[in-house]
């Protein structure tokens, strides 16, 4: 449109795939063997893209653009090899793919009172050895316990189901510039347990858990905490369940990526035997915005039950020059 300044590219796609190659989850132990995988899976995508591109110049020399990429999916489980779960919230079937299971955090314990309340769930977890500065667990079944059955889904699989980018950039007399963003939302990690916990197996600690941590002195002030109270790894198995308080929205948007550059007249670079010349300046990974713990990069997969340290973003700048003969 306008004189082909603008073009729009919009696709569509909704696809329904069968025998793909799944593990059976319905053999008991009993049977002694591994089996192989089988053509029995069954699952349903579907969802969106979109590109649009923008150019254009001001007077003769100015020339710029624009291109936003989005993409929007969705995916369900159909059909999975599953054994008959007690309550059909914790079935994977119908979910979409990668769901995440956890309990329900309905905030802490914060007094004895609490703890003590005989009408308080019994915890599966650490044989109720509960304490202020503990989690509050929702009872989903409302069965008086809290364990693996009153883990429900929550938040999104660790694949987006909405991506994007926006790229845009000038060239004038020479001198070019290029940004790129990218980013993508709706989909979580489960935190390590390098994360959750404030102390490690190899008995180190994580100083900024420490520091915001549930403690007695920090409750009577009235100072807000974001962690439960500080245990030794071995000994609070109760505040270590999948939850959805360590559930992390990994949505982001990132500055990928800055370029710029000159090329020089081609008047100049003829007196010197040469095609072309130009210099540029690029910098990588330059920023990003996210909610998720320090150090943590939102595009590296999830480790549910790892205890993984995360390696921190890189931000990396590089200069050159491109010469033609």
């Amino acid at each position: 449109m306008f004189n082909d300044k603008l073009r729009i590219t919009l696709d569509y796609f909704d696809e329904t795939r069968d025998n793909i190659l799944a593990s059976r989850g319905t053999t008991p132990d009993l049977f002694g063997a591994s089996l192989p995988a089988y053509n029995l899976g069954r699952m349903k995508n579907g969802g969106w893209d979109a590109e649009i591109n923008y150019t254009n110049k001001i007077g003769k020399s100015f020339n710029y653009w624009l291109k936003g990429i989005v993409t929007i999916t969705h995916n369900e489980v159909l059909y999975k090899d599953e054994v008959k779960r007690a309550y059909s919230y914790q079935t994977e079937t119908n979910q979409r793919y990668g769901q995440l299971f956890g309990l329900i955090a309905e905030g802490f314990y914060n007094t004895w009172e609490e703890v003590n309340d005989v009408n308080r769930p019994v915890s599966a977890y650490n044989s109720n050895k509960i304490q202020p500065g503990d989690f509050k667990y929702k009872d989903v079944n409302g069965d008086g316990l809290i364990d693996q059955f009153d883990m429900v889904p929550i938040g999104y699989s660790s694949f987006p189901e909405k991506s994007f980018g926006l790229s845009f950039g000038f060239n004038y007399k020479g001198l070019d510039l290029s940004v790129l963003f990218q980013g993508a939302t709706d989909y979580s990690h489960l935190t390590s347990k390098k994360y959750n916990r404030g102390w490690q197996e190899d008995g180190s600690a994580v100083a900024y858990l420490l520091d915001r941590s549930w403690t007695w002195e920090k409750y009577v002030a009235g100072i807000a905490t974001d962690f439960p109270h500080v245990s030794s790894s071995s000994s609070q198995t109760h505040n270590y369940q999948p939850n959805t308080f360590w559930i992390e929205d990994a949505s982001f948007l990132r500055l990928k990526n800055i370029e710029l550059g000159y090329t020089f007249s081609s008047k100049f670079i003829t007196r010197m035997g040469l095609k072309s010349v130009r210099i540029y300046l690029t910098g990588n990974n330059l920023y990003t915005w996210s909610h998720m713990f320090p150090g943590e990069d939102p595009e590296i997969p999830t480790y549910a039950d790892g205890n993984y340290e995360p390696y921190p973003i890189t931000t990396t700048f590089n200069s050159g020059i491109n010469i033609k003969f």
